[in-house]
């Protein structure tokens, strides 16, 4: 049997404490990234992970991210009771869910936000507006740290008491009017 590695025992033999060579933290039931662990294949290595506050909830993609960015918007802020959402898109065709199924609530005709079913964390968005796209949360990503916002939208919705000083592009309307639309997740 070998050492438990991050809460988990069994055959998973690394040769190296992978959790302090790359300082990655441990969680207690999600195994480590493959991303960090040496010799993974490279499908492995480009896998991204996520999880909700109880970590029943979880996904994970392959590839790069499509867009990232913060929204603004009234909904999102109050579905995530937060002053502003920060946001990546994913094609679905990469995407999949490696937890327990969220629970989805439609929150307008044909926008469809899901939820972990036991903590109520926010995780992700679908739009039919957006075919073939999966939206999201940064903050539920293994490692929020990394996440890089290349720009705003909803400008116009902007709290006026929020203050941010990053020189992104702002933009008035939603991601499907801006320059920066995925115009399809091919």
């Amino acid at each position: 049997m070998a050492e438990a590695v991050g809460g988990f025992e069994g055959e998973l033999t690394l040769g190296f404490d992978v959790f302090s060579r790359w300082n990655v933290p441990k969680h207690p039931t999600l195994p480590p990234p493959a991303s960090y662990i040496r010799g993974g294949s490279e499908e492995d290595r480009m896998t991204t992970r996520g999880y909700c506050l109880c970590q029943k909830t979880s996904w994970s993609y392959v590839g790069d991210q499509t867009w990232t960015c913060y929204c603004h918007c009234d909904d999102c802020r109050r579905n995530c009771a937060a002053p502003v959402v920060a946001w990546f898109g994913v094609p679905k065709k990469s995407f999949e869910w490696t937890g327990d199924t969220p629970r989805t609530y439609e929150s307008s005709k044909g926008v469809f936000r899901h939820f972990c079913g036991t903590c109520g964390s926010p995780i992700g968005f679908e739009a039919d507006h957006y075919p073939g796209g999966m939206h999201l949360y940064a903050a539920s990503l293994e490692r929020p740290e990394d996440f890089k916002p290349t720009f705003h939208v909803n400008k116009q919705s902007k709290l006026p008491w929020l203050q941010m000083t990053d020189d992104l592009d702002a933009f008035e309307g939603t991601l499907l009017h801006s320059p920066n639309d995925p115009d399809g997740y091919q």
